[in-house]
């Protein structure tokens, strides 16, 4: 996302998360994205950001969700520095 400038569920290319998800045959699944710097760029603001998002939250303490996958990077993003962007993929 940030080396491709979007910030969306959906690739610019039109594949949608759950595209990008079919292989993994599970029953739930779920992602949820964050961005931001300061106090919002560390790993408490980012999960603090999600928790205070009801869907987010819905997402995160799925009672199914036993996998979860995370991903930060920080650099540059639409034309800011010292930007963190947090993905968390989570599945049954």
């Amino acid at each position: 996302m940030r080396r491709e400038g979007f910030f969306a569920h959906d690739n610019p290319q039109g594949m949608t998360f759950f595209e990008r998800v079919a292989y993994l045959h599970r029953r739930m699944t779920g992602e949820v994205e964050a961005y931001g710097s300061g106090g919002f760029g560390t790993p408490a603001g980012i999960v603090s950001l999600w928790m205070a998002s009801p869907e987010h939250r819905r997402v995160i303490l799925a009672p199914d969700a036993r996998r979860v996958g995370i991903s930060v990077i920080t650099g540059p993003f639409l034309g800011q520095s010292g930007i963190s962007l947090a993905t968390a993929d989570v599945s049954s």
